[in-house]
């Protein structure tokens, strides 16, 4: 592998690293969101409840659909962290080009299934 093949490759290891994080990073600004959405919920529930019992007229309706918003948003706080679980987890299954015997191989490998060449590691 010439060092253009090799700088080329290193190139496109760390674009990948760097595409990973900014969709992880994304991820994160959608959890925080529904967080402090839910902050807010729970804020409303706290000056609906004092306001409803103070005029006597207390309803579990209104409660149960602030309630229902934040059990959504729970659920999809979960599975945005599944989702950056999956996409940490992507990098395992990237793969690669052995620069002795030009066979592909996952980026994980220390050393090359094919030919047994140790693999250069470049983070």
């Amino acid at each position: 592998m010439s060092f253009i093949d090799w700088f080329k490759s290193s190139i496109d290891l760390v674009r990948h690293k760097v595409d990973q994080q900014i969709r992880i990073n994304s991820v994160q600004g959608e959890i925080k969101q529904l967080t402090r959405n839910n902050s807010n919920l729970h804020m409303k529930i706290a000056s609906t409840v004092l306001k409803l019992h103070k005029e006597g007229t207390l309803n579990i309706d209104k409660l149960e659909e602030f309630s229902d918003v934040i059990g959504e948003n729970n659920s999809q706080i979960t599975e945005k962290q599944k989702q950056i679980t999956f996409i940490r987890a992507e990098s395992a299954f990237a793969m690669t080009i052995c620069s002795d015997c030009w066979q592909e191989i996952p980026l994980i490998a220390d050393f090359c299934p094919n030919c047994g060449k140790k693999v250069i590691k470049v983070l």
